[in-house]
Order: C-alpha cells, then sequence, then structure tokens
C-alpha cells in the first residue's frame, strides 16, 4: 500500500502543491459539480444530518435528485473534516489520490486471497490502479476513478458461490460493499455487476460439472447467503432507491446519447498525451476523440494486448487465467457498443457485436458500455498476474515453489525473471504522467462581501452569472448563495419523466445572460413576455452577475432592474429584482370609481418600506389604485408581495433622485423615500441626504405636473434633542446639522422646507406629516430601532441591549393608528406640519422589559453606550390631530407588541 501511495502521490503531485486551490484540468463543469456535491454533505454533516437526497440548492426552483447525479454521497460524509477545514479543492485532491492507490491495493489484496504471488499481484494491481481508463476518469469522472471496491465486491461474491468462509458473513459483506459502492457511484456498480455475470457464466461454463456439483450440494447455502446480501442493501439502500425511483425527481432512462459513448479500435492502440510513452501524431489522434476526454477509456497498448493473448494461449489450461482471459475479451467487446465497427476499410455491423443484444435489458440500456473498459483492465490486470505465476511454475518443481512462494516469493530462476521482465515492458506503455492541474474556480473579487450585504434568507434562491460550472465552483467554495437558479450539467426530469440535463434546457434569459457574460456576439435578447415568464419561474431573491456596470452584461441588467443593489469588487447584485418599467409605457390603470373624496390614483415612494407597504395595503382596501416606486435600498418587495396580484397595484423599480415619471392621471403622491432608521442613515448617508433633497423635489415636480396632492412623510427627528416637552408643531428643534445624526435630521427639514415653497410659489397642495416612533409587522429585525431589536433578541434567547442607563424615554405608536392618522391628514385641507404619534411616553428600558415579558424570554437586560445625539425624551404633542382630524391612537403598547411579536416568530419559524 505504500508504494502504491508513493505512486499515486506522483501522479497527484501538481494537486498536493496547493490542495486547497488546484484541481484537474480538462473538465471544469464536472469538476465543480462534485466539488458542490463535497460541500453539500460536508454542510450538512456540520449541522448533524446526513445529506438531503432532495434540495434546492442547484437547480432551483425545481431541485435535484441526488441519487440521479454523481453525488458521491458516501465519499463526502467521510471527507467532511477535509472539506470544512480546508475546502472542497483539498477533499478532491484526497479523493484522488486515494482512488488511485487504493484501486491497485483493493485487486492486490483479492489476487494474493486467490493464490497469486507479490510480485504477480503487486503488478496487477498497478496495472488496475493506475490504468489509462482510470487517469481519464480523473478528469471530472470521480465516481468512476474511485474504483476501489468492484474487485472486492466480485471477490466476495465468488466467496459466496465457492463455499469459502462463512456464508452468513460472506452475505453480510457483498450486501455492504454494494451499498457502500451504490453511494459512491451507481454506473460503477452497475458495470461491477455485469462484470459479476460474466465471471460467473465464464466459470460456470469452463467447469460445467463442478458448476453442477456445485448448484446440487450448496444450493440453499448460496441463496442463504445471496439472500443476505441483498437484505443488507435492502435495509441500507431501501429509501435511497425509493427516492431516486419514486420520489420527488424521480427520472427514468439516460440524460445522454447512451449510443455514442462506446469505444474506438483504434483507441486500444493509440497512447493519449496523458501518458509518458506518447507521440506527438498519437496524442493528436487521442484528443479529437469524438468523446470527451474523460471517456478515453480503451487504450492498452499493442505491447500488454500481444503479451496477454500470448499468456492466453500458453497458460489455457489455468482456469484462473482462462477466467481472466475471457472476462477480459468480452468486457471490451461490450465496451464496443452498439455501433459497426470498421478494419482495414470493411464495414462489420452492429449486430455482430454482444453489446447489441444486450442493450436492450432493463439498466443496460442506459447503461454507457466504454466504461465497461475499467472493469476489462481489471481482468487484464488479473490475467497478466496468474499467468506471471504460471510461467514462473514451469521454470521449476510445482510444490518446491509454492513453498519458496509462501516464504517470500523467492526461487523465481531465470526464466521466471525473464516473464516478469516481459510484463514489466508490456506495461510500461501504460505508465502515465502527472496529471495536469489548474487553479480551482475561486470566487471573484467582492462575491462574499456581496452576499452578506444582500443579506438573503438562507434558503432564498439567486440568479448567478454565469450559473455554467463557475457559479457553481464559486457556490462549493464559499458556501453561498444557499439555493442557485442552475447550475451545471445537473441530471433532472423533463415533463415526462425521462432523465435529462439542466444544460439542455436552460432557460432563454439564463441562456442569453450566459452569453453575455462570455462576449459572444449576436444573440437574441429574451422578449418582454419571456423575461417575466422565466423570472416568474425562478422568483429569484436576488440577481448576482459577476460584471462592470459598463460590460454588456451590466448595461443590459441595469435596463432591466434598474442600479444595483450591491456593487463591491468585481460582483454586481440586484436584491429582490423587479423588472424596471419604461418611460411612458406604463399601462393605465383601471379606475375604480370614487373613493377617498377624489384620490383615486396615488403613486407612494418608498412603498415597499415599513410604513410604505402599509399604507399601500391600506389604499388598496380603501379602493385606490395605487403606483409603488421604490429602488429597495432597505425596503423589501417582500412586504408588498401579497399585493402584486392585485389589479390596482403596480410596482416599479425607481431611485427617485434620478428621474421620476409616471404615466397617466395621478391624485395623490406620497413622498415616503428614505432610509429612516438609524443603522441604514448611517451607512447610507449621501444617499439619506440625496433623496431628502433631490428626491423631494422629484416627487413635488411629479405632484406640480400631475396637478396632485403632496404629502411629505417628515419625522419627529427634525427636533433633534429637544429642548421643550412634549414636542408640538411650533416648537423648532435642537439638531446638530454636523453630527452623526445630522444627515437625516436635516434632509428632512430641508424637504420640509422645499414643501412650503412649492406650496406657496407653485401653488402645490402639500401636506407635512411629522412621525414619532412607529412599529409594528414588516419592521427590519436588524434596522437598529429599539422595538425589533428587542423583540429579535428575546426571541433568540439573547441579551437585550439597552442603550445608556435605559432612562431615555420614547413614545410609540402601533402602524395601523400611524396610517389612519396619515391618511385622515391626507384627506384635510390642512397644510400641516401636524405630529401624528402616540402621546404615551415610556423609559426605554421599560419597554425593554415588556417585550421580555409578552415574549417570554429568560433574556438578560444588558447596558450599552448610548449613541451620540441621540435624544432624551421624545413624546408628541397632538393636540392639532386631535382638533382637526379627530384623530388619536387606538391600540395599546400590550396589544400592538403582541402583534408585532406574533409576526416576528411567523417569520423566525416560530422560535421562542
Amino acid at each position: 500500500m505504500g508504494c502504491y501511495l508513493l505512486a499515486a502521490y506522483a501522479l497527484t503531485w501538481r494537486l498536493w502543491a496547493d490542495p486547497a486551490a488546484r484541481v484537474v484540468s480538462g473538465n471544469p463543469g464536472d469538476v465543480n459539480l462534485v466539488a458542490w456535491f463535497l460541500r453539500y454533505s460536508a454542510t450538512a454533516v456540520s449541522h448533524g444530518r446526513f445529506p438531503a437526497l432532495v434540495t434546492t440548492g442547484l437547480n432551483a426552483p425545481q431541485g435535484i435528485n441526488l441519487m440521479w447525479n454523481a453525488s458521491m454521497l458516501l465519499p463526502g460524509i467521510l471527507l467532511t473534516p477535509v472539506t470544512l477545514l480546508a475546502g472542497p479543492w483539498a477533499s478532491l485532491s484526497l479523493l484522488l489520490t486515494l482512488g488511485f492507490a487504493g484501486s491497485a491495493a483493493s485487486l492486490f489484496w483479492v489476487l494474493r486471497w486467490w493464490g497469486a504471488s507479490i510480485t504477480a499481484a503487486a503488478l496487477g494491481g498497478a496495472v488496475y490502479g493506475f490504468s489509462p481508463a482510470l487517469v481519464a476518469a480523473s478528469m471530472g469522472h470521480f465516481q468512476l476513478q474511485f474504483a476501489v471496491l468492484p474487485p472486492l465486491i466480485i471477490h466476495a461474491l465468488l466467496r459466496i458461490l465457492t463455499g469459502r468462509g462463512r456464508v452468513l458473513w460472506a452475505g453480510v459483506r457483498l450486501g455492504l460493499l454494494t451499498a457502500a459502492q451504490l453511494f459512491i457511484g451507481e454506473e460503477l456498480l452497475v458495470d461491477t455487476a455485469v462484470a459479476a455475470v460474466v465471471v460467473v457464466a465464464v466459470l460456470a461454463l469452463g467447469q460445467p460439472r463442478a458448476a453442477h456439483e456445485a448448484i446440487r450440494s450448496r444450493a440453499r447455502t448460496v441463496l442463504a447467503g445471496l439472500g443476505t446480501a441483498a437484505a443488507v442493501v435492502a435495509v441500507t439502500c431501501g429509501y435511497a432507491l425509493w427516492v431516486q425511483f419514486r420520489g420527488p425527481l424521480a427520472s427514468h432512462g439516460s440524460p445522454w446519447q447512451v449510443g455514442a459513448f462506446h469505444n474506438y479500435l483504434y483507441a486500444f492502440v493509440t497512447p493519449s498525451g496523458s501518458l509518458l510513452f506518447h507521440t506527438t501524431s498519437s496524442a493528436a489522434a487521442a484528443a479529437s476523440y469524438p468523446e470527451p476526454r474523460p471517456e478515453y477509456l480503451a487504450y492498452l497498448g499493442w505491447p500488454l494486448l500481444v503479451v496477454a493473448v500470448a499468456a492466453a494461449v500458453s497458460f489455457w489450461r489455468d482456469p484462473k487465467v482462462r477466467l481472466a482471459a475471457v472476462t477480459f475479451a468480452l468486457l471490451e467487446l461490450f465496451s464496443l457498443g452498439n455501433a459497426s465497427v470498421i478494419v482495414h476499410g470493411i464495414r462489420y455491423p452492429a449486430a455482430l457485436l454482444p453489446w447489441h443484444w444486450l442493450q436492450g435489458l432493463p439498466v443496460l440500456a442506459d447503461a454507457l458500455p466504454d466504461r465497461l473498459s475499467i472493469l476489462a483492465d481489471g481482468a487484464a490486470a488479473a490475467l497478466l498476474a496468474f499467468a506471471l505465476d504460471r510461467a514462473r511454475d514451469r521454470t521449476r518443481d510445482r510444490v518446491r515453489d509454492r513453498t519458496r512462494d509462501r516464504a517470500g516469493g523467492r526461487g523465481w530462476g531465470l526464466a521466471g525473471y525473464a516473464a516478469v521482465a516481459v510484463v514489466v515492458l508490456a506495461i510500461l506503455p501504460l505508465v502515465p504522467l502527472p496529471l495536469p492541474a489548474v487553479n480551482a474556480s475561486q470566487a471573484p473579487a467582492g462575491w462574499q462581501r456581496a452576499f452578506a450585504g444582500l443579506r438573503l434568507a438562507p434558503g432564498a434562491q439567486v440568479l448567478v452569472i454565469p450559473d455554467l460550472r463557475d457559479g457553481m465552483g464559486w457556490q462549493a467554495g464559499t458556501g453561498v448563495p444557499g439555493s442557485m437558479v442552475g447550475g451545471g450539467a445537473t441530471i433532472e426530469p423533463d415533463r415526462s419523466g425521462q432523465a435529462t440535463s439542466y444544460v439542455y434546457h436552460q432557460r432563454p434569459t439564463a441562456a442569453y445572460l450566459e452569453a453575455l457574460y462570455l462576449g459572444r456576439p449576436g444573440g437574441r435578447a429574451p422578449s418582454p413576455g419571456q423575461l417575466r415568464a422565466d423570472l416568474a419561474y425562478w422568483h429569484p431573491a436576488a440577481i448576482v452577475a459577476v460584471t462592470t456596470r459598463a460590460s454588456r452584461l451590466g448595461r443590459y441588467l441595469t435596463a432591466k432592474f434598474g442600479p444595483p443593489t450591491i456593487q463591491v469588487g468585481d460582483v454586481l447584485a440586484w436584491r429582490h429584482p423587479i423588472l424596471q418599467a419604461s418611460p411612458g409605457r406604463l399601462a393605465p390603470l383601471r379606475r375604480e370609481g370614487t373613493c377617498m373624496s377624489g384620490l383615486d390614483r396615488i403613486v407612494i415612494t418608498g412603498g415597499v418600506g415599513f410604513l410604505g407597504s402599509h399604507l399601500c395595503e391600506r389604499l388598496l382596501a380603501d379602493g385606490c389604485s395605487v403606483i409603488c416606486l421604490d429602488n429597495f435600498c432597505t425596503g423589501t418587495p417582500a412586504n408588498v408581495a401579497h399585493l402584486i396580484e392585485n389589479p390596482r397595484f403596480r410596482l416599479m423599480r425607481y431611485d427617485v433622485t434620478e428621474y421620476l415619471y409616471v404615466g397617466g392621471p395621478v391624485d395623490a403622491v406620497l413622498h415616503f423615500a428614505s432610509p429612516a432608521s438609524p443603522v441604514d442613515y448611517l451607512e447610507l448617508p449621501i444617499e439619506t441626504l440625496k433623496v431628502g433633497s433631490i428626491g423631494t423635489i422629484h416627487a413635488l415636480g411629479l405632484a406640480r405636473e400631475k396637478d396632485a396632492r403632496f404629502l411629505l412623510a417628515s419625522t419627529s427627528e427634525v427636533y433633534g434633542d429637544p429642548l421643550v416637552h412634549p414636542q408640538g408643531e411650533d416648537y423648532w428643534g435642537n439638531v446638530n446639522p454636523v453630527g452623526p445624526r445630522g444627515v437625516y435630521d436635516e434632509a428632512k427639514r430641508f424637504s420640509e422646507a422645499l414643501t412650503v415653497a412649492y406650496a406657496k410659489n407653485h401653488k402645490v397642495d402639500t401636506k407635512i406629516v411629522r412621525i414619532f416612533n412607529t412599529y409594528g409587522p414588516r419592521m427590519r429585525p436588524d434596522d437598529g430601532r429599539a422595538i425589533p431589536t428587542f423583540i429579535s433578541q428575546a426571541l433568540r434567547g439573547e441579551p437585550i441591549t439597552v442603550s445608556g442607563d435605559g432612562s431615555q424615554t420614547r413614545s410609540v405608536c402601533y402602524v395601523s393608528d400611524l396610517v389612519e392618522g396619515i391618511l385622515r391628514l391626507l384627506r384635510s385641507s390642512h397644510p400641516g406640519p401636524m405630529n401624528i404619534g402616540n402621546p404615551g411616553e415610556l423609559p426605554v428600558l421599560e419597554l425593554a422589559e415588556t417585550v421580555r415579558r409578552i415574549t417570554g424570554s429568560q433574556s438578560p437586560i444588558t447596558f450599552i453606550a448610548r449613541p451620540q445625539d441621540d435624544p432624551q425624551v421624545r413624546q408628541p404633542r397632538i393636540d392639532l390631530a386631535h382638533e382637526v382630524l379627530g384623530w388619536k391612537p387606538e391600540v395599546g403598547l400590550e396589544e400592538g407588541l403582541g402583534r408585532t411579536i406574533e409576526w416576528f416568530r411567523e417569520c423566525s419559524g416560530g422560535r421562542a
């Protein structure tokens, strides 16, 4: 085993130069796919569970059935520590190395058990474990390259059939080996079954009397062993096989053109460039092989084929040699598939080949015959090993030879050494060059920062561009996104249940975006209807593109979805992408009659935010038509997702600081666009100032153009850290214009001044509402304000953090009360400014204790430093609202907090 490991290291040393970042070159799609499966399995195990057999981590929203894909579940589970510590690429390097060394060692052990000498078994193991077929399979077909178990499975079967060992234990071993191979690679298990049937058939036909006697005397024992094996397989694999053939995304047939996967005669004797001994012309011929490079499996070379034929003829009477030779010949004939063969210009029909008559059988109809070469190489290795021992036996007395061989393999004699030399020379053409390696598909700059900024739910579906190969590799390397649209050559069912591949059924929008990424010329962009249909099918929480704003891809996405939510490094990202409406092409909304005193068609900027979404909902309930504008900077379309199907509701992605256009009549403009929480406006200070100034100008301009009523959502922050308590509308405030909160405070003060100026100079019918602290469903848990912070911490069992000593006071109003007050002001003739809020005042510490009590949480309360310019008191005087609007808040604190906490519980999956 040590020698095999050294040889495997010599073959893979380019990978081990940097195992966490190097992979075998030549087949990046399959390499990334297996790396993805290793990451998937490791993630599942790290969470204390086995990998789910159906997942939407790839090919969302449909997902994939792992049993129909080369998921290598067993190696993925066993390599979890390596994958978590060093990444999936290191696991792939280890898997390849163990595949070469382990395959050689397994056949060596089997040959030794069946009587081969150490020298012969060592050479046989090397021929199998480092065969050209396994070297070719190492280019992405890891489930074939890890051929450790097939020799052990056939060995366990032969032990049962020949009555060697305890039959029940032999059955358990066969069952466990079969189950293990099923979870490594089902296709290689099928090939192993074909080889096993050939071995048994040749064994029985070669010794018919012995076979008849064995059936007569050991039938019950054999059936008991095979039954035990079947029971073990049923217990360990029954559920997985049910999921594969009867569960979600079950398929039938093969996704590939099976008839194309067969060996060509010239491939048996034409060395590829991956072997040490090759010529330029042979390497070129191998490179032009009709099938992909991992399918160049047939090569054995003239020297080995000649020696194999000579050995078979010379030692035909030896049953082991005869068995290995016939098995080798049949498997190689099978590997020619069902294709006509041309020899010296003469075409021989496919009907002359055995596979032509076998391919219609169940399971074999979907098998790729060229891959039987892997098992054929094992038979060739056994043939050489047993023939080598027979050649040695002819040079000395057989009894003495067996004694010396058991003593350590001495006494080969001159003729024996000559036989070894002949075999070594025959297998020299099989010596491979070190595997070519390239850098693994590393995530582009800004990849993880972009996903961190998107703040997506763990299972949120993301359209990644490019989605084929590279996106899947980046997902494997970093673990994000958790669910990706498309992916790679994954197997999925079509509408009829026929197995197919995602690469054949990429949706038109994804194919076009991929073409833009690759810089392919031409290509027809999807129609607006096709684009909407694809987005409706995917329902992506985000679009993430590795590109720049100036590229064709970047320009296209920006034109369709507006400016990206995040631009970092080489990554552009759109959170909750909504198609951008083209100016002048907004279809007129249906007018539903008079409502709200003639206010029928209303535009709300910032409409997907906390307050904006509640206003949209209420206005629709009142019979209005609503046009919701938002750039999704801090709000999420999920807040209005339940309104999308309403024919009187339109959602448009707009940045009001760039332009503002709405076709058709407008009766009112409600300007709510602005970051509103300290977390947001401290992170987005320029954007906050722009939306309070330029955005307000654009909103007022729309109202002036449409002769519409205008309502400005101002804030109690215009009062700053007040010196007057409670605060009335006639108080001018105490604001620090250069403090950290000044960007929000002064933006709102400036927007109020603009509103008054438009009312005086342009005769716009304006209203100003000063909104005090409000709470309710749809607040972001991470927006930094007191109530959502306290609730989130309490539900998670974390310490509840109170700023300062908690003596500062707040007045909090439930959102439905606030919406009622705003709409009463909108319908009234009063221009404002008008305070809308709950005058009930309480210390922040008491608010935290109330949240903890209602949630039933055991979270401790801890104290942190107060932010700069945090107001000490905040309480509205609402006499004006009560006198003019007849408004006052109705929902008490306990009731409002209860509703809000229940909503937070539902969003967090019911955690308490």
